[in-house]
């Protein structure tokens, strides 16, 4: 009966975010049905409750939520069907897809190799099956760091969908994407630059100029070139902010310099045109757009921006959502640029919470949270408050972020300080 009542409730689901937020709020429903059911006991309408609730998930980048509830539908269709059977792939696929998304790469890796192996035993070797799960391969091992293992896949991918589909294609042009993505992160910028410039005027031909895909590529090209002249040297003096002088705080953009006021924006409306006002990405660009007008002193105005752009994250996404999320990390992170440390803290000190319910403890959102939230509370000289939490933290700010992360070395160097006697750096 209560498989049935939750199958009836989420196959009743619309799309978008009154699906998630269905989803999200009967997660507590399904977890206790995996508890109290065998699964030798498990029905058909249970697989479908899972499924429903594991697509849900992943489209809202919610991998790690789905993680148990693919795992369960794993071992069911294990026991019943056995480990070669088609839909036992496809659910071993969408396994790896959730440890994808919640960062157990190497985990995904080890599932869809397997995965690929039995395909190609079975399957006519251009079966589109076979060429899903490489792709999917080639991105996991991209994300585990395999660089070789993932320049391999892609060029198996890339000569594949000439052969098939030919050389204009959006699928072969998304393939050669992601040989320059693959190369940028294994140490080779200047060739990733080279493909994207190569790639974006046939892109922009063959596909259009605002075409999704298109969209991507070229605000992907405009990334690697800052990154490239960053690490070159043409960024070191544009780090500092002399207009603000205050203590360092744990903040949430990436590494990677943003562009312009005049760019982001024009990405804002490529966006728009390619997706909608209120598609993911769109709403993406709106915070990296904010993030920009902060990081060039224009608080105000980029507080007014994350404020309208939240909001629509809210009604579009949800309260829940990374995005959402991470938009209220990067509002508290201006309110202190704006000297408002207290609502600055008290905004975080919810985040931490709200972070680590929805998205887990090891998630990175909620480890920059949580790095903030202590930086924060020794800017009050809170220092009691900082050295509980770093005590009760430290070791997942470490499996994040890792030793050498500029946000690890922080909170550890402000707490050795202070068993000296020195309050902030």
């Amino acid at each position: 009966m209560e498989a049935r009542q939750l199958h009836d409730t989420l196959t009743a689901l619309g799309e978008g975010r009154h699906a998630i937020a269905v989803v999200l709020s009967q997660l507590p429903r399904i977890l206790s049905l995996i508890d109290a059911t065998p699964v030798e006991d498990e029905t058909t309408i249970s697989l479908r409750v899972y499924n429903v609730a594991i697509v849900a998930l992943l489209h809202h980048q919610m991998g790690e939520r789905a993680v148990p509830l693919a795992e369960r539908a794993r071992d069911v269709v294990m026991l019943r069907l056995g480990p070669e059977h088609e839909v036992t792939l496809s659910i071993l696929e969408t396994l790896a897809s959730t440890y994808q998304q919640s960062g157990q790469h190497t985990r995904a890796v080890q599932l869809l190799e397997k995965v690929l192996t039995a395909r190609q035993t079975t399957q006519d070797p251009d079966d589109p099956d076979i060429w899903h799960v490489m792709q999917n391969l080639g991105g996991a091992y991209h994300a585990a760091g395999r660089h070789r293992e993932a320049l391999a896949t892609v060029d198996q991918i890339e000569a594949h969908h000439i052969r098939t589909v030919g050389p204009w294609h959006r699928s072969t042009f998304m393939a050669r994407n992601n040989r320059a993505v693959i190369l940028r992160s294994a140490g080779d910028p200047a060739e990733a630059i080279r493909i994207l410039e190569l790639l974006v005027p046939e892109m922009e031909q063959h596909l259009g100029a605002q075409h999704a895909d298109t969209v991507d590529v070229r605000d992907g090209l405009a990334r690697a070139r800052r990154a490239h002249a960053r690490t070159s040297g043409a960024h070191a003096a544009a780090k500092a902010d002399p207009a603000h002088p205050r203590p360092a705080l744990a903040d949430t953009d990436d590494l990677e310099p943003e562009g312009g006021i005049d760019e982001m924006y024009a990405l804002v409306r490529d966006q728009t045109a390619a997706r909608g006002a209120h598609d993911l990405h769109t709403l993406i660009a709106r915070v990296r757009a904010a993030t920009t007008l902060r990081n060039q002193g224009h608080l105000d105005e980029a507080r007014e921006e994350f404020e309208r752009t939240l909001a629509d994250c809210v009604t579009h996404l949800g309260e829940n959502h990374p995005v959402t999320l991470d938009a209220r990390i990067r509002l508290a992170f201006t309110l202190w640029r704006q000297d408002e440390d207290e609502q600055a803290l008290i905004a975080t000190e919810v985040l931490v919470v709200d972070c680590e319910r929805e998205l887990g403890r090891l998630s990175r959102l909620t480890i920059t949270a949580v790095t903030m939230l202590i930086n924060l509370y020794s800017l009050r000289s809170r220092s009691q408050d900082a050295d509980q939490l770093l005590d009760e933290w430290h070791a997942d700010i470490i499996e994040v972020l890792g030793f050498e992360h500029e946000l690890t070395r922080l909170v550890l160097a402000q707490r050795t300080l202070r068993q000296y006697g020195i309050d902030q750096l």
